[in-house]
């Protein structure tokens, strides 16, 4: 499982378009929502969710797809890891990426809060919805369009859906407002998720080998 996490966590890596647009977007983001006083919406939340959701678009499962087209598919199949594993493997590696590229965006932000004379810091339900919450459902995400994936085997579908879901959501300010506002509800959304990754890789078993190389 731990090789399967590192080799998905390489491949994003050397995909340097990705990374780099990645990197830029949460810099970009968290800056610019961290140098003013914005009182109507928590900015390393807003940051955290576009992140979040881009980390599904710029790597997620087009990397998965990727391994189908170059036959390096066959060779993760052919090892003793199960659907489930696979499913879980990737899904971590997802959530892995989330955090990194979010912890960037919390320093990237308080850097620019202090030096605009803000001097904000993540409150701890920014500090949860930032870090545990918004990776999970990345993660959740990714699931969800690997299954559309094998299911639908069109990538055009999954890469339009992606685009809208970022585009409505992720840079929806009426958005950024509701996720700042969660409170409480924080632990909702971490424990709603982690059922919902452990129902993905449940519902993947039920999938042959045979249909993912197809």
């Amino acid at each position: 499982m731990m090789a399967l996490i590192k080799k998905e966590i390489r491949i994003f890596m050397r995909k340097r378009y990705q990374f780099f647009l990645l990197f830029a977007v949460v810099t970009v983001f968290a800056v610019a929502l961290n140098s003013k006083n914005l009182y109507e919406f928590d900015p390393y939340v807003a940051t955290s969710l576009i992140g979040a959701l881009f980390v599904s678009y710029g790597f997620g499962w087009i990397a998965f797809l990727e391994e189908q087209k170059n036959k390096n598919i066959s060779y993760l199949l052919a090892s003793p890891l199960s659907m489930r594993e696979i499913f879980l493997g990737k899904i971590l590696a997802v959530y892995f990426i989330s955090v990194a590229l979010t912890i960037w965006g919390l320093l990237a932000g308080f850097i620019t809060s202090t030096f605009s004379g803000g001097g904000s810091v993540p409150t701890l339900e920014a500090i949860i919805i930032s870090l545990i919450a918004l990776p999970i459902w990345s993660g959740v995400l990714s699931g969800l369009l690997g299954i559309g994936l094998l299911v639908f085997g069109n990538p055009l579908i999954i890469r339009m859906a992606l685009f809208l879901l970022i585009y409505f959501v992720a840079l929806n300010k009426q958005v950024w407002i509701k996720v700042s506002q969660m409170g409480l509800i924080n632990y909702i959304a971490v424990f709603t998720g982690l059922f919902l990754v452990f129902g993905i890789v449940y519902i993947v078993g039920f999938f042959s080998k045979e249909l993912i190389q197809q």
